[in-house]
């Protein structure tokens, strides 16, 4: 957009309490957002996770990239794929 490269949150983010009228995020959410993105061929998942938030532990982090990793993703850099 505009020269910018944009790399979508498929995923959505990682939000423990309701936000602007959304419902909670929750690690398991987004690893079952995973879990739906496989039946896409050359899907991707991809989610926030905002690491300097106060009330944002690094336990939900490790969850959701456990989760995502157990169910055959692999991570990649964003400069690999623009």
């Amino acid at each position: 957009m505009y020269g910018s490269k944009v790399l979508p949150e498929s995923l959505g983010s990682y939000e423990p309490e309701s936000h602007n009228n959304n419902p909670p995020r929750l690690a398991a959410d987004l690893v079952n957002e995973a879990k739906a993105n496989l039946a896409v061929r050359d899907g991707f998942a991809s989610f926030y996770y905002h690491p300097s938030h106060p009330y944002h532990p690094v336990e939900p982090l490790k969850e959701t990239v456990e989760g995502i990793l157990a169910l055959g993703y692999i991570f990649v850099s964003p400069e690999r794929l623009l």
